[in-house]
């Protein structure tokens, strides 16, 4: 029997779990329909009906609920932000009601702001289920964040565009033209290149046209490039983070699948361990612990 529906609907793609009533995931449905590919809120309620409509038909009575980017200026409905350090019972209190057809409601979690400022939205749930009591979590993504935790809150965080940024790079620049090929994580002389060139961190932007300059002049493969500008890109992110104070010799590393691969694999190859965590367990997880209140 499903007790909650919850879903992690993040920019590009969307996750939704059916619970029982242990918690328990039940059923998973993912989706490309992200939020910011969706352009009405007729459109949202047509991406939530192909997402989750066989579970709510199943189980009218089954509370929805819904984080990340759905929630979003953009998004579904604005659900605004609550301040770093907020209680699980303020993210609830603060969540958002949209309303469905026959009566229903779809409550949408609020992101977090802090004072630099900076924000996120859907990182939140995945931290609550990974229920880390101190240290530092890193979570991969388009934007990926640092976030220090200690006695069970955040009590800071940054966010890099590393993964934008690649993303920009390899489709829209003459440096990606020239790296078709995609990045291989068993390139260990390429990555350790990748972390020596980051290290030695000066003059970005002519480092970036050097990727073009060696493959066009026949100084490295295309293959061999492309793995170090990835590796380039997140150890610069890592030694920024760093820089920055979330220093440790070990990291919770929220992810899943390759992305996760590529983190872990740098962080090592700079002296550091990455515990990981699945982000989508994390993810589901949080929903659960977030909806308590409503099942």
């Amino acid at each position: 029997m499903i007790a909650l529906i919850g879903i992690d609907w993040g920019s590009t793609n969307a996750r939704a779990f059916a619970f029982d009533e242990r918690g328990e995931v039940i059923g998973c449905h993912l989706s490309s329909l992200g939020a910011m590919t969706l352009a009405s809120e007729g459109a949202f309620a047509q991406a939530l009906d192909a997402l989750a409509g066989d579970w709510m038909a199943a189980a009218p009575d089954a509370p929805l609920l819904a984080s990340g980017m759905v929630g979003a200026r953009g998004g579904w409905v604005d659900a605004g932000y609550v301040a770093m350090g907020s209680t699980i019972d303020e993210l609830r209190r603060c969540a958002v009601s949209v309303s469905l057809r026959g009566g229903r409601a779809l409550l949408i979690v609020p992101g977090v702001k802090c004072d630099a400022p900076d924000v996120m939205r859907g990182e939140e749930t995945q931290l609550i289920g990974a229920n880390l009591t101190d240290g530092v979590a890193v979570m991969p993504g388009t934007h990926s964040k640092w976030v220090r935790i200690a006695s069970g809150r955040m009590t800071r965080f940054e966010t890099y565009l590393t993964g934008e940024m690649n993303a920009l790079l390899r489709a829209h620049s003459t440096v990606g033209k020239a790296l078709a090929t995609p990045p291989l994580i068993d390139d260990h002389d390429a990555i350790l290149r990748g972390v020596h060139a980051a290290r030695a961190g000066r003059d970005w932007l002519h480092r970036l046209f050097s990727f073009r300059a060696r493959v066009v002049t026949g100084a490295a493969s295309e293959a061999e490039l492309s793995s170090e500008l990835s590796a380039w890109l997140i150890a610069s992110e890592i030694i920024h983070a760093l820089e920055a104070g979330f220093v440790e010799t070990e990291v919770s590393l929220i992810a899943e699948g390759a992305l996760g691969d590529w983190y872990a694999r740098v962080a090592e190859a700079m002296g550091y361990r990455a515990v990981r965590l699945d982000g989508q367990r994390c993810a589901a997880r949080g929903l659960w612990m977030l909806g308590q209140a409503w099942c």
